[in-house]
């Protein structure tokens, strides 16, 4: 078999057991012992934002990343002379660049988290030994970042130049940024993805592009340059920057929105969505005491199946079964009453107004409508008729409530919890109106003389 070792990195037997056992990150228990109430949601909400449990979807997205990569190393690194060849050429990429791959999808997918297993399975960076040139660096992708700032100089610098960038992508000082013109930059950059034998790059964080009126332009111009360094580019966009991009000219829609890759939710009811909340429950199997089979369709009908949601309900649940007394049990009831609480109310508008643009195939907002949804409304139709015998169920509990008798409902109600009770209502007087005479006129007329002014 002939030596490759650019592309043998992303030839491996990707099994699914192999890469569960690589990127998933299980529950660990919560300590909460002697916390508070808010302290300890808090403890909660970030011991659930450590877990990642990976599905079909998940490594689907995975193997078509590593693809891409595999059959770019072996298109432009073709031998090792080929590459010998390239480290002395001012261009060694070519005139030609492939489209890139836009990675959308609602907030709280797990994008994010996505591109944290991507870089585990990639692994780390090694190096390699060919004629005439030993410990040649090889690095499976570059991985940026837009949070710390969009200029490139900051975005490119700790990959361009490692060995004289000393400050992290958070770092305030950049003096040899500042120095380097950003086409020499670009020019830098892309000679070193070659010499490190790069075949990916994936920019996160790009929701911090699209704040201000020209964030179209500067998000168009940022993603060009990165895709034009040479190696695939991957970057995560919401919704609202796919919108925007779609409104560009031909020449960059073709260029930036060509290959989309949308990550959907998981499906109510499927496997991944069941050990989704089985691993969340295992992180504090204590406080929540609910049946994961029994309420697996309420969470998601209260969260649309988005990650992040799920958290905030979760947590929400625990600051509402303490506010009821109920010493952090997190059950059924207390689910519903996160789902209505204030805490939860943000997540609760997105959530309702998800389920009607499903219903309706009509977007409402466009922060939270696919751009990429083609004519299948399969999904819709699914969650119409799931809304429709949710409230036939809420209508036969109501005729079964009313047609209990007095002894029964007696029992029913000492069993429920009891309802918040409404607040009080101002009282409204009523005033009789009395026929108008000369005489209360006068009586009137008298009064206001008597007035002090």
């Amino acid at each position: 078999m002939k030596f490759h070792p650019w592309a043998e990195r992303f030839a491996k037997p990707w099994t699914d057991e192999a890469i569960d056992s690589i990127i998933e990150v299980p529950a660990f228990p919560v300590r909460l012992q002697g916390l508070a109430a808010d302290a300890a949601a808090e403890a909660i909400r970030v011991g659930l934002g450590r877990i990642f449990v990976s599905g079909e979807q998940a490594r689907h997205v995975l193997r078509t990343f590593i693809d891409t990569a595999f059959v770019h190393a072996t298109s432009h690194f073709i031998s090792e002379k080929a590459y010998a060849r390239g480290l002395y050429e001012p261009d060694p990429w070519g005139e030609n660049t492939a489209p890139a791959i836009c990675f959308t999808g609602l907030a709280g997918t797990g994008r994010s988290a996505l591109f944290i297993a991507l870089r585990k399975l990639l692994g780390p960076p090694a190096s390699v030994d060919i004629a005439g040139h030993g410990g040649i660096p090889i690095i499976p992708g570059w991985f940026l970042t837009v949070k710390y700032g969009s200029d490139l100089k900051r975005l490119l610098m700790p990959c361009a130049m490692p060995d004289s960038s000393e400050s992290d992508s958070a770092g305030q000082d950049w003096p040899q940024a500042r120095r380097i013109a950003t086409s020499d930059l670009l020019k830098l950059s892309r000679r070193q993805a070659w010499r490190d034998g790069v075949c990916l790059i994936g920019v996160d964080e790009f929701q911090f592009i699209t704040l201000g009126s020209a964030a179209n332009a500067r998000a168009t111009s940022v993603l060009l340059n990165l895709m034009g360094l040479g190696p695939r580019l991957v970057y995560i966009a919401n919704y609202s920057l796919v919108h925007r991009l779609r409104k560009r000219g031909h020449e960059d829609r073709d260029r930036l929105l060509q290959r989309p890759i949308v990550f959907l939710p998981d499906a109510c009811s499927s496997p991944d969505w069941i050990r989704l909340l089985s691993e969340y429950k295992r992180s504090c199997p204590e406080i929540f005491i609910f049946d994961v089979d029994n309420v697996q369709e309420d969470i998601h009908r209260f969260t649309f199946g988005l990650k992040r949601a799920v958290i905030r309900l979760l947590v929400a649940a625990v600051r509402e079964g303490r506010n009821k007394g109920n010493r952090f049990r997190v059950d059924e009831d207390a689910l519903h009453r996160a789902y209505l609480s204030q805490e939860y109310s943000a997540c609760r508008e997105d959530v309702e107004i998800l389920v009607k643009q499903q219903i309706q195939q009509k977007c409402l907002r466009q922060d939270l409508w696919c751009p990429f949804l083609g004519e299948d409304n399969s999904q819709g139709v699914l969650l119409a008729n799931r809304a429709v015998q949710h409230f036939n169920r809420e209508v036969d509990q109501d005729y079964l409530k009313s047609s209990l008798l007095p002894s029964e409902a007696a029992a029913l109600s000492a069993i429920q919890p009891e309802p918040a009770k409404d607040r009080s209502k101002g009282k409204v007087l009523s005033m009789r109106r009395q026929k108008v005479t000369a005489e209360l006129l006068l009586e009137g007329s008298r009064k206001f003389d008597k007035a002090p002014r």
